[in-house]
């Protein structure tokens, strides 16, 4: 009997690890689709001038709806680990949220990040800057080519008279 409960325990954590992960990549979509979705409303709202506000409309409905489908998500998740440690499954260490367990914690999710963005960017621009003096170089080096070719044409000609 006692093996049935580890089993059903185990069968247990494994669907809710399973939900949870399910319900991550709910919200990562999620929050591109609430980036894009609006964006190709806004598009067709300029693209057709003449229904413009419905396409208005439906850029603010779809903002709403993202939104709202979102939170649900987030809920549904919350509540599922809020019963898993009613039900002494999940102890308080392990219960963690989709957006994080706190504030403190989304700020250095957010800050980490950012800080990533910045040294691509920082990697990207070295590496353009690089390119740029390469090319610099490269139109030096064909300009200072072409004066000498000139300079030995000109030198020709006054050989020649």
């Amino acid at each position: 009997m006692d093996k049935n409960y580890e089993e059903i325990y185990s069968k247990m954590l494994e669907f809710e690890a399973h939900q949870h992960a399910k319900n991550y990549r709910k919200i990562q979509i999620g929050i591109k689709v609430n980036i894009f979705l609006p964006l190709v409303f806004l598009l067709l709202s300029f693209a057709f001038p003449d229904s413009g506000f419905f396409f208005l409309m439906l850029w603010i409905i779809s903002l709403f709806g993202i939104a709202f489908y979102l939170i649900y998500v987030e809920y549904r998740d919350y509540k599922t680990r809020e019963k898993l440690l009613e039900f002494g499954l999940l102890d308080e260490v392990s219960s963690f949220h989709l957006m994080g367990n706190s504030v403190e914690q989304m700020e250095q999710a957010v800050d980490d990040k950012l800080d990533e963005i910045e040294q691509k960017l920082q990697e990207e621009k070295k590496s353009h800057d690089e390119k740029v003096y390469r090319l610099k170089k490269e139109r030096e080096a064909v300009r200072s080519e072409r004066i000498e070719k000139i300079k030995s044409i000109g030198d020709k000609n006054r050989g020649d008279n």
